[in-house]
C-alpha cells in the first residue's frame, strides 16, 4: 500500500545504533529514533538516542511533529513503548490515531526498514571507524546526510525526491495553531491521591498540593525531561502547580 498525500501515514520504528563517547569516559550504544511519511519517504525526525524508552520515542515525534506537521495515522509495531498508555493520551490530545502491525506481519513496515537499510549502508557505513564520535556529533552528521543527501536523492518508486514528494502536499498539510504549546502537550499525564497532609509520591519524589485537594484524586502532568515542574488538574480543571516538599522546612 502507499497513502495519497504527505502526512497521512507516518510509519516510526528504532534501529540499534553504533557506539559513541559515553560522557564521562568509555562507549556507550546509542538508539535511532525515526517517523517517516509514507507517501513521500520523507524523513520527518529522527535523531540517536543514549536509550531506547518511552522518552525518546516522544522526543522524536515531538520534533517531527514541530518541523513537519501532524500526521493523520502513527504506524508502529507491537512494542512496548508503542502501547503505552502516555502515548495514547498524547496521540489522542492531538488528533492522532495510532495504527499497530499486526502480530508476524512486518510487511507494512517495509518503508522505514527500507531507510534504515540505507541508513546502515550510506551512513553509518561512511563513518571513520577509528574516530568514537560523541552522541551530539552524530546526530549533528545524520541530520547533515538527511537535509543534503537522503531528502534530495531521487527514489525510483517516487520519480522524484522525498523533499519534492512531501512539499507537493504542503497546502494540506495540517498544523498546530501557532500559540499552541507543543512541549505541554507531550507532558506525561499520572492520576495521584492526595494525602491528608496535602502531599503526593511522584517518581520519587513527594510534592505538595494546594490544600483543598487534600485526600482527593488529581492528575499530574509533567514534563519527563523537567519532572520538578509539576502541573495540577482535578476534574480536568487547572489547579495550580504543584511544589517539591522541603523536608527540612
Amino acid at each position: 500500500y502507499e497513502a495519497q498525500f504527505a502526512n497521512q501515514i507516518w510509519q516510526s520504528d528504532m534501529l540499534f545504533g553504533p557506539y559513541v563517547q559515553r560522557p564521562g569516559g568509555g562507549k556507550m550504544q546509542v538508539y535511532l529514533q525515526a517517523a517517516l511519511d509514507d507517501a513521500s519517504r520523507l524523513i520527518p525526525h529522527a535523531q540517536f538516542y543514549p536509550n531506547q524508552g518511552l522518552d525518546s520515542f516522544l522526543d522524536c515525534l515531538r520534533q517531527a511533529i514541530a518541523a513537519r506537521g501532524i500526521p493523520t495515522r502513527l504506524y508502529m509495531d507491537n512494542g512496548k513503548i508503542y502501547r503505552s498508555s502516555q502515548l495514547a493520551r498524547i496521540a489522542a490530545s492531538i488528533g492522532i490515531l495510532i495504527v499497530h502491525t499486526p502480530p508476524y506481519q512486518p510487511e507494512g513496515r517495509g518503508k522505514i526498514e527500507r531507510y534504515f537499510r540505507s541508513v546502515r549502508e550510506q551512513f553509518l557505513a561512511n563513518l571513520d571507524p577509528k574516530v568514537t564520535l560523541s552522541i551530539e556529533q552524530l546526530n549533528e552528521r545524520l541530520w547533515q546526510w538527511i537535509d543534503t543527501v537522503y531528502h534530495r536523492t531521487g527514489h525510483s518508486s517516487l520519480q522524484t525526491t522525498p523533499l519534492v514528494r512531501w512539499q507537493r502536499d504542503i497546502a494540506q498539510v495540517r498544523q498546530l495553531p501557532p500559540a499552541t504549546d507543543l512541549r505541554r502537550l507531550f507532558f506525561h499525564r499520572v492520576d495521584r491521591l492526595v494525602r491528608r497532609d496535602s502531599t503526593f509520591l511522584l517518581q520519587g519524589r513527594f510534592f505538595e498540593a494546594p490544600p483543598h485537594l487534600a485526600g482527593k484524586r488529581i492528575e499530574v502532568r509533567f514534563d519527563p525531561l523537567d519532572p520538578l515542574q509539576v502541573e495540577i488538574y482535578a476534574e480536568g480543571q487547572p489547579q495550580g502547580s504543584a511544589r517539591q516538599v522541603d523536608a527540612v522546612v
